[in-house]
This record gives C-alpha cells, sequence and structure tokens, in this order.
C-alpha cells in the first residue's frame, strides 16, 4: 500500500530533530527513542547503498551532502539493516536551511517508499520472454506481469528507430 512521505529533521551537526511516523516506519521504528541519535549510531544499525549495490560511505548520504549546502533530488538509496532484517529503496529529497547570516542550522529530508516500485521492475526484467516468432508485427520484448493475463510488448517505433511504443 501507499504509505506517507517520510520526514526527518536534523539539526546542523545531523543529530535527530524529528522523524514523522512514515519515516520511521520506513526504517523498522515504532518510536523516536529507537532512532538513533547521530549518523555515526545510525552506521551500527544500518548501511546505504547506491542501487548497484555498492556500500555509500557516510560522506557520501544525503544528509551529508545536504549539510555540506547540497540539495539532495530523487536520490535513490538501498537502506540496509546490517542484521539483514530490513532492506528498502528509499528516494531522497532535501535540503539544509540557513540562517540570516547563511549559516546551515537545519536539514529537512523526504524519504518515499520505492521498494515495492523497484521489485515490480525487477520482475519486470526477470520475466522478458523471447520475441514471439507469430508475426513481425508482434516482435520485441515481452513481459508477463504476475497475476495479469495479457502479455506486454514494446515494439520499436518506425518513424524515428528510438524509443518504443507499448501494446498491450
Amino acid at each position: 500500500g501507499s504509505m506517507a512521505e517520510g520526514l526527518v529533521v536534523t539539526d546542523a551537526h545531523a543529530n535527530v530533530l524529528r522523524w514523522n511516523r512514515a519515516a520511521l516506519a520506513l526504517h523498522g521504528f515504532e518510536s523516536m527513542p529507537e532512532v538513533p541519535a547521530s549518523k555515526e549510531a545510525f552506521t551500527e544499525i544500518f548501511e546505504l547503498r547506491r542501487p548497484g549495490g555498492e556500500i555509500s560511505p557516510v560522506s557520501e548520504w544525503p544528509l551529508s551532502r545536504m549539510l555540506r549546502g547540497e540539495t539532495v533530488e530523487n536520490d535513490d538509496v538501498q537502506v540496509v539493516e546490517q542484521d539483514g532484517s530490513l532492506e528498502r529503496i528509499i528516494s531522497c529529497n532535501g535540503t539544509a536551511l540557513r540562517d540570516v547570516e547563511g549559516d546551515i542550522t537545519l536539514a529537512v529530508l523526504t524519504l518515499h517508499d520505492r521498494s515495492e516500485e523497484r521489485r515490480t521492475q525487477e520482475s519486470l526484467r526477470r520475466n522478458v520472454r523471447s520475441p514471439s516468432m507469430r508475426s513481425p508485427a508482434m516482435a520485441g520484448p515481452q513481459w508477463q506481469i504476475p497475476g495479469r493475463q495479457r502479455r506486454i510488448r514494446l515494439l520499436p517505433l518506425e518513424r524515428n528507430g528510438c524509443g518504443h511504443q507499448v501494446s498491450i
């Protein structure tokens, strides 16, 4: 099911000030006291990986980048609990807030769970069928969507030779 956006607010030193319920649930927590108080404590429980699977150093985590003044947009990270009990793909967006002198005072990060969407994409990729030989018009990669009777075929566009049109 769909979940509200997670919201994380920290101070300029990455100390947690607030997580909303959705952010807590995304990380398997029930209440604020369970949340690690700092990035260092967070790394004892979780590991962040890039979509390709490589471990992301703490210095490249969305929060770290925000606290250096970067704006984070649609940055997908895989959050993995060290004991293997939790794994999610989370899309991160956020920025640091500055005071009148221009110093960073807060970081506000939103989190959107893309795990289900990613599982669906991977399932589609795994279910690629060989092109149908019944007719040239039906050639092209095919996907069988679990729970659906019809196949989806990607047909090359004739006009410019790039892109695909979907026929269901």
